[in-house]
C-alpha cells in the first residue's frame, strides 16, 4: 500500500459499501490528484524540479500570493507575474502536468493564460466571495421590502 491514509471501514467515497480494506486503498491511491501549490518566487525558482515530481499531477500558481512574495500586492496583471506564469506553463506541460493559475482578474486573463497552456480551470469564487454576494442580494431584498 502507498502512502498513508485513513483506513475507515465506510466512506462516501465507496458509497459507504463495505469493501475489502485492499481494494478500497488500492482504488484510493489511484484516484488522488496531487496539486502543488506555488506561491512565492523563491517556489517558482524550483517549478522545473517540482514539476518532475513523480505522483504530482498539477503545478498550481496563486497570483495574490505570489504578487503579495513579489512586493507588488494585487499587481497580478504586471508582467513579472506574466514571465512567472508563463514559465510555471512550460515546466509542467514539459513534465506533463497540469499548470492551474488562480488569483486572475478576470475572463481577459484568464483566456491569455489558456491561450498559453494554462490549464481551462476556473476559479469563480471562494466560498467567502459567494457568501458575500448571496447575502447582499438578502439585504438588498430586505431594504426594498421597507422603503416599498
Amino acid at each position: 500500500l502507498e502512502g498513508g491514509r485513513s483506513h475507515n471501514a465506510l466512506t462516501s467515497s465507496f458509497g459507504f459499501r463495505r469493501i475489502d480494506p485492499k481494494t478500497r486503498a488500492e482504488a484510493a491511491n489511484r484516484s488522488v490528484f496531487l496539486q502543488v501549490l506555488l506561491e512565492s518566487t523563491r517556489a517558482v525558482d524550483n517549478v522545473e524540479a517540482i514539476a518532475a515530481v513523480e505522483g504530482v499531477d498539477a503545478v498550481g500558481l496563486g497570483l495574490n500570493d505570489l504578487s503579495a512574495n513579489m512586493g507588488m500586492l494585487g499587481d497580478v496583471t504586471a508582467e513579472a507575474i506574466a514571465a512567472l506564469c508563463r514559465r510555471v506553463i512550460a515546466a509542467a506541460r514539459a513534465h506533463g502536468k497540469l499548470a492551474i493559475i488562480g488569483g486572475l482578474t478576470g475572463p481577459e486573463q484568464y483566456r491569455e493564460l489558456v491561450t498559453l497552456g494554462a490549464a481551462p480551470y476556473v476559479f469563480a469564487a471562494i466560498d467567502t466571495d459567494m457568501f458575500v454576494d448571496i447575502l447582499d442580494q438578502r439585504i438588498a431584498k430586505w431594504r426594498a421590502a421597507v422603503s416599498a
